[in-house]
């Protein structure tokens, strides 16, 4: 009995001074999100949800990977209580006939950091001319798990959207995931409520916006 309390008080000593939760293998976390057929989870005219509250016990200095607001984007992620971390570049894509552009902002922010001061509970935010269009995953991800974002998302002409996420095995540590990347195509479509993002498995053909002649934006690395 006494082994397994001293167990248990050093288990619980690690947690608290690894700053974060207890090192995991992929197989103990839910599963991801990408491992179901994918569906509508953004909503035109919605706002930015408020950021969860995370209690990881992050070092004060992870705070110093974050950015000040610069734009109207930004605000609306702060003022939902997201902290703003690497920026992306603006993106500009063409919507009809090659002439007629709206702006593209992604925006990476987090609700906390991991003892390691890697960002916890964080999303990509897609704005079309200021506008909140959605996220880039249903949920919020946390580092080092299945269904995580990997590298900077690419805008590419039509409205058009991808991205990379990792994939862990079952029996994969949280160091090493063996299974690659999965990549989902978005498509940015106008509705009477405002600009939406959704996945190309379930946006509406009729929806759509028209590829033009322009040149995809390919991706960069982050």
């Amino acid at each position: 009995m006494r082994a397994v309390i001293r167990l248990a008080i050093a288990i619980t000593l690690l947690a608290l001074i690894g700053g974060g939760p207890p090192a995991r293998l992929a197989a103990q976390a839910p599963a991801s999100w990408l491992h179901v057929p994918l569906s509508a989870w953004n909503a035109a005219g919605a706002s930015v949800a408020k950021a969860p509250t995370v209690e990881t016990g992050s070092p004060a200095t992870c705070a110093a990977q974050e950015r000040p607001a610069a734009t109207a984007e930004d605000s609306q992620l702060t003022s939902a209580e997201w902290r703003l971390l690497q920026p992306w570049p603006l993106r500009r894509v063409s919507v009809s006939d090659g002439t007629s552009s709206v702006s593209v902002a992604l925006v990476m922010a987090s609700a906390g950091y991991d003892g390691m001061c890697r960002p916890w509970e964080f999303n990509a935010f897609v704005f079309v001319d200021t506008q909140y269009a959605g996220t880039l995953s249903p949920v919020a991800m946390d580092s080092r798990s299945d269904g995580v974002l990997s590298g900077q998302p690419a805008v590419l002409r039509g409205g058009r959207l991808e991205a990379t996420f990792t994939r862990y095995a079952p029996s994969d540590p949280l160091c090493c995931p063996s299974r690659g990347t999965t990549r989902v195509s978005y498509q940015l479509t106008r509705q009477p409520a405002g600009w939406v993002v959704l996945s190309e498995a379930a946006a509406p053909a009729a929806l759509r916006l028209p590829a033009t002649g322009r040149r995809p934006i390919r991706k960069t690395s982050a």
